[in-house]
């Protein structure tokens, strides 16, 4: 028998006031760096060592904020499902989100970032709400929902990734 193919949910975190917010640190270092390689006032070793670790800074800056924007997924494959925001990362089995619900009754959930990015509306990574329990959220903000799992996570969603999450798990039964 086959193995069912993979179903992928590609998760766009996109927002431009997250970008503005986090992409503008990173011109003003850059910024810095061009008018220190111009400087006259510092001998060529340290004036290169010191853009050196200027720029260094505001790419890793930049990499980080378009890893998170563009490269969070949902991945539905056997009978796991793993989400990716960015550089953070968590798995459910399958059966932990068969009788997953969803509310808009986010409230303070995402108040206690553990491991994670918010950003305006933007929330990715690990996060813990007020009773203790973690939360793993990736949401851009768009109709966000919270889904307690019965894994030892709950999820904060959009509500469309939400919904096209229940139906790749409906489909993967059905195969």
């Amino acid at each position: 028998m086959p193995m069912p193919m993979p179903c992928t949910i590609p998760v766009s975190l996109f927002d431009r006031s997250m970008l503005l917010q986090e992409l503008a640190p990173a011109a003003v270092l850059f910024a810095c760096a061009f008018g220190l390689a111009f400087y006259r006032g510092l001998e060529p070793r340290k004036k290169m060592f010191s853009v050196a670790i200027i720029c260094i800074i505001g790419l890793m800056t930049s990499t980080s904020t378009a890893m998170l924007a563009f490269r969070s997924k949902v991945v539905v494959q056997d009978d796991t499902v793993t989400f990716y925001a960015g550089r953070w990362k968590a798995q459910l089995p399958v059966a932990a989100l068969a009788d997953a619900n969803a509310t808009n009754q986010i409230g303070a959930s995402l108040r206690k970032r553990t491991n994670g990015f918010s950003s305006g509306k933007v929330s990715a990574g690990w996060f813990q709400d007020a009773t203790g329990r973690k939360i793993f959220a990736l949401s851009s903000g768009n109709g966000r929902i919270i889904s307690r799992t019965s894994g030892e996570f709950s999820l904060v969603l959009d509500q469309a990734t939400f919904d096209e999450l229940k139906h790749c798990i409906a489909d993967s039964a059905n195969r």
